[in-house]
């Protein structure tokens, strides 16, 4: 469906941005990652080839259901549902204040960013179901009300493109977010296994690629350093539906490209990244509560000596019924503990897959499933 088979929607004033590092985060709600590479996504696939696309894990039903109204709340924060306190796709009794989206956050900076949204989700913009999730101190933001079916969505979904366009391509947003809702849909009118899904993915590929092609056409594009981050917020079950704990419900995915974005996905990547990282692109300290996310980009270094610990060695010896084993700070963590898993050392096995080194975790009090490195650590000393 190109744009212009649909009523154009009035753009708000601005938003007149000044900064050189500028971010564009899409949203595509409910696009399984198994699905996504199943599909025909040659513009994602070209832009995964500039940075990194990995899947993540959204939380589990004993923090919140894996709803759109959490997930969404979790990106656009930076902190899990247990701060940001929204329960569900009804956000009543929220704590978003305390918490606010990321563009709020660069519209209270100072100097300020100037921040573009386009939702067609309602409690996403509006004042519906206990919302907005994004304020209306955002400087330039549409936001419908969309009636929640496919045909509904491939609508609104194609409004905001057009919008969207046109602003990235003849305004000057520091940042934009753009949701587009529509596979969200698909899955729970027709599954995740059908056309009409895939069909879905592949219609979010072309848009993204206009978004893409707006910024590209940008009068000072050449002299602006653009982030891009596509991220969906929670799977599907195969016949459609989510809100549960299994796998297919909880993995989400995210793709960073652009300027500073690795090449490799961390060792650590979850969803709460977008937001400290995009503040971090935009050169905007982070104010308040600390967020539960990291930033992802690289910074412009340090300026001075930088030591690395490199002390290694693994010595273990019989003490009684056990074993005393003596570690160099330097070794590798995942590695140790994969040792004493092969030698029978108990304390540490179900602290695999923890990155960093040894001399590390004791300050971490790195924990998992009930054990605690606190509980197997002897003492701690000084190489002679």
């Amino acid at each position: 469906m190109p744009n212009g088979d649909h009523e154009s929607l009035e753009l708000p004033p601005g938003p007149d941005g000044s900064s050189v590092g500028k971010a564009l985060v899409v949203l595509l709600d409910g696009v399984r990652f198994d699905c996504l590479t199943q599909a025909s996504t040659p513009v994602l696939d070209g832009l995964a080839a500039e940075g990194f696309l990995s899947p993540t894990r959204i939380f589990g039903t004993d923090v919140a259901p894996t709803l759109s109204g959490p997930a969404i709340s979790s990106i656009a924060t930076g902190v899990w549902p247990d701060k940001h306190r929204v329960p569900g796709n009804q956000l009543y009794g929220h704590a978003l204040e305390r918490y606010p989206d990321f563009l709020t956050r660069l519209e209270a900076a100072v100097p300020p960013r100037r921040t573009f949204a386009a939702l067609d989700w309602a409690p996403l913009g509006l004042p519906a179901d206990g919302g907005p999730v994004f304020s209306d101190a955002i400087a330039a933001k549409i936001a419908l009300a969309t009636a929640q079916t496919w045909a509904a969505y491939r609508r609104d979904d194609e409004r905001l493109l057009g919008a969207a366009v046109r602003v990235l391509r003849e305004r000057n947003p520091d940042a934009a977010f753009v949701y587009l809702g529509a596979p969200d849909i698909a899955a729970h009118e027709f599954g995740c296994l059908g056309p009409q899904y895939r069909q879905a993915i592949e219609t979010c590929d072309r848009q993204v690629g206009e978004l893409l092609a707006a910024v590209r056409a940008r009068p000072g594009r050449a002299g602006e350093q653009w982030l891009v981050i596509v991220v969906t917020d929670h799977g599907h079950l195969d016949e459609g539906g989510h809100g549960g704990d299994s796998d297919a419900e909880r993995t989400a995915w995210m793709l960073v490209a652009g300027t500073g974005a690795p090449a490799v996905a961390p060792a650590t990547l979850s969803n709460v990244d977008i937001a400290p990282t995009v503040l971090a692109h935009l050169g905007v300290a982070w104010d308040g509560d600390p967020p539960d996310g990291l930033v992802l980009i690289a910074d412009a270094g340090f300026a001075g000596l930088v030591g690395r610990m490199a002390i290694r060695g693994v010595e273990a010896r019989r003490v009684g019924d056990g074993f005393m084993v003596d570690v160099g700070a330097g070794e590798d963590w995942d590695t140790l503990v994969a040792r004493a898993v092969d030698e029978r050392w108990r304390g540490v096995a179900s602290l695999s897959g923890i990155p960093g080194r040894v001399g590390a975790t004791p300050i971490q009090n790195v924990g998992a499933y009930g054990e605690e490195v606190a509980d197997t650590v002897a003492g701690v000393r000084e190489s002679p």
